[in-house]
């Protein structure tokens, strides 16, 4: 399905060959097979129609405002290929992180799931247990922290859709979190501008289009105060400039690009530049996710070797000696 970002990927990348090869867009979504056919068969009704492509493409399931934003700066510039291909380039680099996640953390959670059954299967065999005694020593750790992540994952996205700022505040405060997000959020708001600038569209509509892009309240609220500030007269420069937290080398870079009439350049700088930090944010969140999971079944494993001794020496002492003091 679309929602996926493999499938959208592949979706621009085949929109981009062909517009390339100058077949119209509505005769190229129609051609489109595979499950998402009867998903697409709208949007190319919707183009024949006389609608145009943005709005087109606004309405179907999972598309973010970036995309349609960018694919209707693309037909109204005539750069739908350019588009598409970065569309394209942007769900393959998700992907890419999302699958670097998964192969990073395969290891140690796979160590902590060990850690924790392993040693229980000798309550298998040992007399009194048996599978109940197994599943209760082995399975209720795993069980329990399941439920843990799952209850919080839950709050999390409930606190993500009531969209506090106080709530916001506190996740950017977060170690190593709070970096990563705010390189997202001004990131996905400079790849926005800079991607509907190139294209010729305005500042104003840009800034616009960067404020229905942000995710989180704090960095729409700052867009919009740009784009407000556009509204009264200021520049660019000047207008980001009034945003108290706006990234100071970010401000540098569009005031040089103001100032020599490379504007699109340094937007597109900008893009790379957070992108690129964005990623490596990204890994060290990762490295550190690895990192704390190993740590964690390292101790498990541990405690249970240490039990273990200290269970065998407490025989052996009151074999020896029952009034022996047993270590605790």
């Amino acid at each position: 399905m679309l929602k996926h970002h493999q499938a959208r990927a592949n979706l621009y990348r085949r929109l981009a060959v062909s517009q390339s090869a100058g077949i119209p867009l509505a005769q190229s979504i129609a051609r489109q097979g595979g499950s998402d056919a009867g998903l697409l068969r709208p949007v190319s009704d919707a183009i024949g129609a006389g609608e145009s492509a943005g709005e087109a493409f606004a309405a179907l399931p999972g598309i973010s405002p970036l995309e349609a934003k960018a694919i209707k700066a693309g037909d109204r510039a005539g750069a739908l290929p350019d588009v598409f291909n970065r569309l394209a380039n942007l769900h393959e680099e998700r992907l890419a992180n999302k699958r670097q996640l998964i192969v990073s953390l395969a290891y140690p959670v796979l160590l902590l799931h060990a850690a924790c059954v392993l040693p229980a299967l000798p309550a298998l065999v040992r007399q009194g247990g048996g599978l109940s005694a197994f599943l209760m020593e082995g399975l209720g750790p795993l069980v329990a922290g399941y439920v843990a992540l799952g209850v919080a994952w839950v709050g999390l996205t409930f606190a993500r859709q009531l969209q506090l700022p106080a709530l916001e505040a506190i996740e950017l405060a977060l170690p190593l979190w709070g970096k990563y997000v705010k390189l997202s959020e001004w990131g996905n708001g400079f790849r926005v501008c800079g991607l509907l600038y190139t294209h010729g569209v305005g500042v104003l509509e840009a800034t616009q289009a960067a404020s229905q892009a942000a995710t989180r309240t704090l960095f729409a609220d700052a867009w919009r105060h740009i784009e407000a500030r556009l509204r009264d007269g200021d520049s660019l420069a000047q207008a980001c400039s009034s945003v108290s937290d706006f990234p100071t080398d970010a401000l540098d870079l569009i005031q040089t690009g103001e100032t020599s009439g490379q504007l699109d350049t340094s937007l597109g700088q900008l893009e790379r530049d957070y992108e690129g930090r964005r990623t490596m944010q990204l890994r060290l969140l990762i490295g550190a996710a690895a990192t704390g999971a190993f740590l964690l079944a390292a101790c498990m494993v541990a405690y249970t070797v240490i039990s273990f001794y200290v269970g065998h020496l407490n025989q052996a002492l009151d074999v020896l000696n029952p009034r022996t003091t047993r270590p605790r």
